[in-house]
């Protein structure tokens, strides 16, 4: 574990938790569950030294739990009092489950929640952060399995058949009033594998299952983020790279896997380490991109970068689905739904309103068929734009991403941190991508902490408005105020205008000229306030300039 996290800062890669699998709890897949603690000592001989030191450089630890417990387990005779019945009133011990022998708990009981919760408290007070619930269908489930349901106000017992879809919505549920009832202030952090509708209220991150590590699983991924995030679920996501157990690696995958996980509500790559206790020519395959040779390993780096810089986008995508419902992913015909070619666009997607993303799902390609609905779209990688309407054929070389920016879109990026921890807007880059129509859009802002920031009113709102005109370009900014812990009192902000064919003859900010340059490769040119700097070659205008909390700026560029 520590040689992972030091090899992942080592290489500068993005990183904020670590994910320990159910070797947390024992030395092999089977007979463990129900330890619910580290059992082998000589592996993790101080856990609660080595989650604090986790902690202590910015990672979080998530620890995985299932809900079976298996016999001769740590847990196992304390939670016979809590499992599942059978017909004759005792524990139901499954005979044939891959895991081994043991009973399921019964997750609609308060007082087997509450046993359960002593174990999720023992170790949050050994440093863990969040949580993965695994095999919460429940994995195993038949149906002389019987529930209690009398403290839902039922009077009888109910089998598996009936309750078998909504088992794993009460964990969600209880683990959310758990959090509500012990850590008030804490926002939840809960990977769930299963749910039911109304899952979502429960602070659930959930993921698609333990899917093929192959161009056949990957491929099936968009559309099942797509239709989840469409049924109200926005923070559905994948394992990056795959879970199923191969026989090889595939780099590629790999990578063009998290090339598209950069675009979804969680990035969160996933791995197989189990070559040494598994069938013969099984392949143990990481999860950190660390572990990839070149050049794969610098075009991870890349997208990992790529998806912590737009933090502040994406971190607004979160507070647009908590008020209006809107989901984080969203496909083609959700914006566009009167252009018929965007129900046959079923290869790419909206990532908010302002980014087209077209992920590579085809091994070995280098060109991608891509639609571009009615307007002007700018290739965020590349110094082009498109007309709409139309389909083109782009290239999409091993390390190039295909994203477009639609026009009128305001993007805010913060640039250079590896750990959330470390996010601040106190040095705010937005990019403007013109339209001679008239656009605007919000940023949301807060502390990345506090519980229920925007009901308690904790948060800013920064406005920004714009428009190209025959002559000029008119943009206007404007701070909301609001208050939190740490917000700054005033932003360092550089505003990049996209696409402008020639040096502007001027730049006012609120009524001030601004010293303009031309950019010169080998001269040096100004970047501070009151400065702005226009790029022959790609046709971009920086003005940088400062917004103060409950302030405005007004922008004219000629």
């Amino acid at each position: 574990v520590r040689d992972v996290v030091a090899r992942m800062k080592k290489d500068k890669f993005p990183m904020d938790a670590l994910v320990f699998d159910l070797f947390w709890f024992g030395d092999s897949i089977q007979h463990t569950l129900g330890n619910l603690d580290w059992v082998n000592r000589k592996a993790w001989p101080d856990p609660k030294r080595l989650l604090t030191d986790l902690s202590a450089q910015k990672i979080n630890p998530v620890l995985i739990t299932e809900p079976f417990f298996l016999k001769d387990t740590r847990q196992f005779n304390n939670s016979l009092p809590y499992l599942a019945k059978d017909s004759t009133g005792k524990p139901f011990m499954l005979t044939d489950f891959y895991f081994g022998y043991g009973g399921l708990l019964d997750v609609f009981r308060k007082d087997a929640q509450e046993w359960m919760w002593q174990h999720y408290a023992k170790q949050i007070a050994n440093g863990a952060k969040a949580w993965w619930t695994d095999l919460g269908e429940p994995e195993k489930h038949p149906a002389g399995v019987l529930h209690d349901l009398r403290d839902l106000g039922f009077n009888r017992l109910f089998s598996a058949d009936e309750v078998h879809n909504i088992y794993g919505h009460y964990w969600n549920k209880m683990m959310f009033e758990q959090y509500a009832k012990h850590f008030p202030e804490t926002r939840l952090f809960h990977l769930n594998r299963s749910g039911y509708a109304g899952s979502q209220r429960y602070s659930i991150f959930p993921w698609t299952g333990d899917i093929s590590r192959s161009w056949e699983g990957f491929k099936a991924q968009m559309p099942i983020l797509l239709g989840m995030s469409l049924s109200g679920v926005p923070y559905i996501h994948s394992d990056a790279g795959g879970f199923s157990m191969v026989n090889q690696d595939d780099p590629e995958l790999y990578l063009r896997w998290l090339q598209f996980s950069a675009f979804t509500p969680v990035f969160r790559p996933h791995g197989t380490a189990l070559e040494d206790i598994t069938p013969a020519n099984t392949k143990s395959v990481p999860s950190e991109p660390t572990f990839y040779p070149e050049p794969y390993k610098k075009a991870a780096r890349s997208v990992l970068r790529f998806r912590y810089d737009l933090t502040p986008y994406n971190y607004t995508l979160a507070y647009e689905q908590a008020v209006n419902g809107k989901p984080l992913m969203r496909p083609m015909f959700y914006t566009y739904s009167s252009d018929s070619n965007a129900y046959k666009a079923e290869q790419q997607y909206m990532w908010g309103d302002a980014l087209l993303v077209a992920p590579v799902i085809e091994k070995g390609a280098v060109t991608k068929q891509i639609y571009f609905p009615e307007g002007k779209w700018y290739d965020w990688m590349r110094n082009k734009s498109y007309s709409g309407g139309r389909w083109i054929s782009d290239s999409v070389a091993l390390g190039e991403i295909a994203v477009f920016a639609r026009e009128g879109s305001f993007v805010p990026a913060v640039w250079g941190f590896t750990n959330l921890e470390d996010y601040h807007t106190k040095d705010l880059n937005v990019v403007y991508f013109p339209s001679t129509k008239a656009t605007s859009y919000t940023m949301y802002d807060d502390d990345g902490l506090t519980n229920k920031s925007w009901e308690k009113g904790a948060f800013e709102l920064i406005e920004f408005n714009g428009q190209q005109l025959a002559a000029s370009t008119k943009i206007s900014i404007a701070s909301t105020g609001g208050n939190f812990k740490g917000q700054p009192e005033a932003r360092n902000l550089r505003l990049y205008v996209a696409d402008l064919a020639k040096k502007p003859q001027s730049v006012m900010v609120n009524g001030q000229a601004y010293k303009l340059q031309v950019y010169t490769k080998g001269r040096k040119t100004m970047l501070q306030k009151g400065y702005a700097v226009y790029y022959p070659d790609t046709r971009m205008l920086t003005v940088v300039t400062q917004l103060k909390t409950k302030s405005a700026l007004q922008i004219l560029v000629r």
